[in-house]
């Protein structure tokens, strides 16, 4: 399945269905530098980790503050979750995820960041991180 997008085709495959989802994966990063892989995570995962999102959602603002978050544009951002919950090393366990990690990168790799993402349910300011972006392409 393919999802048409202004600027290009962006390949979705199902890792649970597609039997050459990594390669199709592969050959999309290698043409057009995205792909949508579905199946990585499955309902149970993806209900535990709406809750611990929240959860470390709540421990940052105990440990950072409202005001602090508010004025550094970071409402709404989880930054360093694995501190706040072990749930979140489940993540790097994830078989497609590794293997697509293998595959791509090196079998030495190894995890830069991983943040968590609760956007507002109203409009919000116009700030960076409440929007789509790719960080490397700011940084290289």
């Amino acid at each position: 399945m393919q999802i048409e997008t202004k600027l290009a085709l962006v390949l979705t495959v199902d890792c649970r269905t597609d039997s050459d989802w990594l390669a199709q994966t592969e050959a999309a990063m290698d043409t057009a530098g995205c792909a949508i892989v579905t199946g990585v995570v499955d309902d149970a995962m993806l209900a535990r980790t709406r809750e611990a999102m929240y959860g470390v959602q709540r421990k940052i603002i105990d440990e950072v503050g409202t005001d602090r978050l508010e004025k550094a544009g970071e409402i709404g951002v989880l930054r360093l979750m694995l501190r706040f919950d072990d749930f979140f090393f489940e993540y790097l366990e994830l078989e497609p995820l590794v293997a697509f990690v293998d595959a791509t990168l090196a079998d030495t790799a190894i995890v830069h960041l991983q943040n968590g993402l609760i956007l507002p349910s109203a409009p919000a300011k116009d700030v960076f991180q409440h929007r789509f972006h790719q960080d490397f392409s700011r940084a290289c």
